[in-house]
């Protein structure tokens, strides 16, 4: 009879809220099931387990970029390291993930690169959601072509994934394009994720279509609206409570927009470090309830340590005076995010997150667990604690 893994631990955090008292986690099958019981004596332990981490917007082929260039500027340039293949890249990205616990990643894909990424999911650590991106230049036959294709690899490997659409700016595509794939994703029942007001350009347009000013954004935003209708645009696409949706960055959003994005079928997506480097400032909402906390990819992000962004997110809000629950942080990279990929049917089957060799299990190796702060601690102390890998 083959033993499966087990661990006693003094708490876990579900995905919104600690459970103290003493637990023991037990692996029940080859496929990863589990159970938790109640167990008092594992209150001494000196292991947490915390739910699956979910990472809601990466590009796992990127290389890092090793310039101190911030701004839109970047964006313009390609690394200046050489640089592997794709295939390449993905890998390393997929093993930076799992060294850091995150084993479920929503990727922006090229379509150009769908055949490279199919030819080696299979044998990825990690499980890649694979959002196709979307520029002025791409025809809408090719990404629905794509978005097909994978359609039928997942279906091929009964994959319980579903391909989504990515928007890579405001500025960078039509009215007319976002509103056809705005409505292909409702007809369709896929997820769509634009990158929306990330830069100033885009809030300058938004608020002053008719000005004047000098800025590369604010001018491709004027080639490619109609100023009367992107207020109207949004709205509609916010509003829309049936059009799955996760919106990117959010960094110059709105009040008036940002204050209709709280229902189920919105997951904003915030990525601290990526948006410090691009000197964009760091969205701070007034509650944590649709908010995802991200890394982005390695051109803008040295890797893809989800903790190390909620400690990033935590120092920047507090430097502006704002504070969370710790709570509400740690939900970010595991609750909302679960929530959000199961309800919006990206994930088909939710045992594909909720397995044991998705938990994460940290031992406290300095100090003790504090009873009332676990989640402030495993935050501001995170050097104090250190991941527990299973070998088998």
């Amino acid at each position: 009879m083959r033993s499966y893994p087990s661990l006693p631990v003094k708490a876990f955090f579900d995905g919104f809220e600690w459970k103290s008292g003493g637990w023991l986690f037990k692996q029940t099958d080859k496929s990863g099931n589990f159970v938790i019981e109640f167990n008092k004596t594992a209150e001494k332990s000196k292991f947490l387990a915390i739910s699956s981490f979910i990472n809601t917007h990466a590009h796992i082929s990127h290389i890092p970029r090793y310039s101190n260039q911030c701004g839109s500027d970047v964006l313009e340039g390609k690394p200046n390291i050489g640089g592997g293949s794709f295939t390449d890249n993905v890998f390393n990205s997929s093993n930076d993930c799992t060294i850091n616990g995150v084993n479920i990643v929503c990727s922006s894909i090229r379509p150009e690169n769908v055949n490279d990424l199919l030819s080696v999911y299979n044998d990825l650590p990690i499980k890649v959601v694979p959002f196709i991106s979307v520029k002025h230049y791409h025809d809408k036959n090719l990404i629905i072509l794509e978005l097909n294709k994978i359609v039928k690899f997942f279906d091929t490997y009964n994959v319980p994934i579903r391909p989504a659409i990515i928007i890579h700016s405001l500025y960078n595509i039509t009215e007319d394009d976002l509103s056809f794939y705005c409505e292909y994703s409702l007809k369709n029942r896929i997820v769509i994720s634009i990158h929306l007001f990330e830069w100033e350009g885009e809030l300058l347009f938004y608020q002053k279509p008719y000005a004047d000013f000098n800025d590369s954004i604010y001018l491709r935003m004027k080639r490619n609206w109609q100023s009367i209708n992107l207020d109207n645009c949004l709205i509609k696409i916010i509003n829309n409570k049936l059009l799955m949706k996760i919106l990117v960055h959010c960094s110059y959003i709105p009040k008036e927009l940002l204050s209709i994005n709280s229902n189920n079928s919105t997951l904003i997506t915030l990525c601290p470090s990526s948006c410090i480097r691009l000197n964009n400032p760091v969205l701070l909402p007034m509650d944590f309830n649709n908010i995802a906390i991200a890394t982005d990819g390695y051109y803008t992000n040295m890797g893809y340590n989800l903790i190390n962004e909620l400690k990033v997110y935590n120092v920047t809000s507090r430097v502006r005076n704002k504070y969370y629950e710790a709570n509400s942080l740690l939900s970010s990279i595991t609750g909302n995010p679960q929530k959000f990929i199961i309800n919006s049917g990206l994930i088909t089957d939710r045992k594909l997150i909720h397995n044991f060799s998705n938990l994460n299990f940290f031992k406290k190796t300095s100090g003790y667990i504090p009873d009332d702060f676990i989640g402030s601690d495993f935050i501001n102390y995170n050097d104090s604690y250190q991941r527990f890998f299973y070998y088998e």
